[in-house]
């Protein structure tokens, strides 16, 4: 005690001022940036089959579509190919078809910067974050507040033309995106056997290198008895809206594509993440830091495919060519929409890699500068990343999710529920 008193007396009373004022702000920094509210991950299956006819109608009639007022024009946008001086307007209704395993976790941390920063109403769950199954249900949706309509659709739910548009403007933009079928394949495996189990897949026997070629040596022997709770059997094709009952139906599936590319504007190739979020910020007119990203939801077991070829890989695709025929088809398509870019598509690609590479280095890197500051270019205005919005762009979805529905309740207490738009809408 003698030798603290004695150190304390050292110190200036200015200095020792200081020290508890900058004890003061560093705890209360912390505590503002990592007190995120926790809700915990609904594990409920959906069990609803999809009925056939609406699900064949992505792109119905208009007498089917429903008629959305006028909204104000939103706030301009810099964002032009090789013209970062012209604006236009952003587009800011968007539908973003999370397909399980490929890499939407991270589309989806994107989509939720975007409209927390701008305001903008997300259709939330009360619970989780799944929305629903083949239908949206509006029992379990958080309603707006008073005044505003909602502008984004991004989490899980089964993609239906009829049901999305009925909560969304007419003006909406819809994005998917889409994996390499056996890549896909090997993700789901790996998190739901361990990360996030489901009874089915632990039913398999053998250690991680072996669990892959037991399933392939016969795959339907293994699958849930319901379609809807597989996540590894044409699971792209159901969450894109094909109904699971008539997985089999090879024909049908032909003509869903058909009516798929008339819907979407962009169905994004995981393969390709980078080249995909330049084709969307270019598609809704943003900016460059409105896509920048880091990796989300990585499983933290991996199964080896090595060995798997053969009979083994020809099981796979005779029971996942509905999953095969989406992603080729997405794929053709993807190629054609790049080509229509032009040169400075793949120049542009190349500048938002190194920029967001040197972002990921800020957010995840100690360092004391408080923000990371981007000088213009071809593709963008300068602009800065603070640490506070890399605290964002690094949070997971499910403490993400947890935070905004935590908001959309504080704001409903405050501001009351927009009752009337949610009457609306049918269930």
């Amino acid at each position: 005690m003698a030798k603290l008193c004695k150190i304390s007396s050292m110190i200036s009373k200015r200095a020792m001022i200081r020290l508890v004022c900058f004890g003061a702000v560093a705890y209360v920094s912390v505590f503002a940036v990592f007190q995120w509210p926790r809700q915990p991950v609904m594990t409920n299956v959906i069990q609803r089959m999809c009925e056939r006819s609406p699900a064949f109608r992505p792109t119905c009639s208009c007498q089917e579509r429903k008629t959305t007022p006028s909204r104000p024009s939103p706030q301009p946008s810099v964002i032009h190919t090789a013209n970062p001086t012209k604006r236009l307007p952003e587009k800011q209704h968007v539908a973003f078809v999370k397909t399980h395993k490929a890499a939407s976790s991270t589309v989806l941390n994107i989509l939720y910067r975007f409209a927390r920063e701008r305001g903008l109403v997300i259709i939330l769950p009360k619970l989780g974050n799944y929305l629903t199954g083949t239908y949206l249900n509006k029992t379990r949706i958080l309603p707006p507040p008073k005044g505003k309509k909602f502008d984004i659709l991004c989490n899980h739910a089964i993609f239906n033309y009829t049901s999305f548009s009925s909560y969304l403007p007419t003006d909406t933009e819809y994005i998917g995106i889409v994996r390499e079928p056996f890549q896909r394949f090997v993700s789901a495996v790996n998190y739901y056997r361990f990360t996030h189990p489901k009874k089915y897949l632990q039913r398999i026997p053998g250690r991680r290198g072996a669990i892959l070629k037991t399933y392939l040596e016969n795959p339907m022997a293994w699958e849930p008895e319901n379609p809807m709770q597989s996540m590894t059997n044409n699971r792209m094709a159901i969450d894109f809206g094909f109904p699971a009952q008539l997985l089999r139906n090879e024909s049908l599936f032909d003509e869903y594509l058909i009516s798929l590319n008339k819907t979407f504007r962009v169905v994004m190739i995981a393969e390709q993440f980078d080249e995909s979020l330049v084709l969307v910020k270019r598609t809704l007119n943003w900016s460059l830091k409105d896509v920048v990203y880091t990796i989300k939801n990585r499983a933290r077991f991996k199964t080896r495919a090595s060995g798997i070829e053969g009979k083994l890989l020809m099981n796979f695709y005779q029971v996942s060519n509905l999953d095969k025929k989406l992603y080729d088809f997405s794929l053709k398509r993807f190629r054609k929409q790049i080509e229509q870019e032009g040169p400075d598509f793949h120049k542009e690609v190349e500048y938002f890699r190194t920029l967001r590479e040197n972002v990921a280095s800020f957010c995840t890197r100690w360092q004391r500068k408080p923000k990371l500051e981007i000088p213009p270019s071809n593709w963008s205005r300068g602009f800065s990343v603070t640490r506070r919005e890399c605290t964002l762009i690094r949070l997971e979805e499910l403490p993400f999710v947890s935070y905004l529905q935590s908001q959309r309740k504080n704001d409903l207490l405050g501001l009351g529920a927009n009752y009337d738009f949610m009457k609306s809408i049918p269930l």
